[in-house]
């Protein structure tokens, strides 16, 4: 007479209510055909399995690097007092996309109001505000974890403006922007 190893009955198949050793789920089993402790990991890019490695937060990783496509654009104007802002650096959006990974950079050696917005069409967000002057005649902003969708139709542009305040004065501005795919 054989004698069989007793199996602990910590996952059990649904359809018999028998108790079944500890095992791996492969890929396209629902996990509701499983009752219990079922493990998972990831598969890295050449497809073999590892384990999430969460940071000092508890959070997973992101990384959004090569995952779109990255537009910039840099312009100069000879600069304007007039109460109309003038265009720096302008970049032409793809409609219904989502963007990030802004950065921007401005400059004027005379006091000077530069604005980032985007333009949906015929509507114009400010999406930051930026003054340059005697003590700091650059600035240069990372947007950081921000995150916008062009709309749906029409044309969609993402651009800085500024306006001299006292005097005329050539203003330059660079923009960059990732375009998720």
């Amino acid at each position: 007479m054989a004698e069989v190893k007793e199996n602990f009955p910590i996952v059990a198949d649904f359809t018999t209510e028998e108790g079944q050793s500890l095992h791996s789920i492969q890929s396209g089993v629902a996990p509701s055909t499983r009752r219990g402790s079922i493990g998972f990991s990831f598969r890295d890019s050449s497809g073999n399995v590892v384990l999430p490695q969460l940071d000092s937060e508890g959070r997973l990783p992101v990384s959004f690097e090569g995952a779109g496509v990255e537009y910039s654009a840099q312009g100069e104007h000879a600069g304007s007092t007039s109460a109309t802002d003038v265009t720096g650096a302008s970049l032409t959006l793809t409609t219904n996309k989502r963007y990030t990974g802004f950065t921007a950079t401005v400059s004027c050696f005379r006091e000077t109001i530069f604005t980032l917005v985007q333009v949906d069409d015929a509507t114009t967000t400010v999406i930051e505000k930026w003054r340059v002057g005697p003590g700091q005649f650059t600035f240069t902003w990372n947007g950081g974890k921000k995150f916008f969708n062009s709309g749906a139709s029409g044309t969609q542009t993402l651009k800085i403006q500024g306006q001299n305040l006292d005097k005329a004065a050539t203003m330059n501005a660079s923009l960059s922007a990732l375009e998720l795919v």
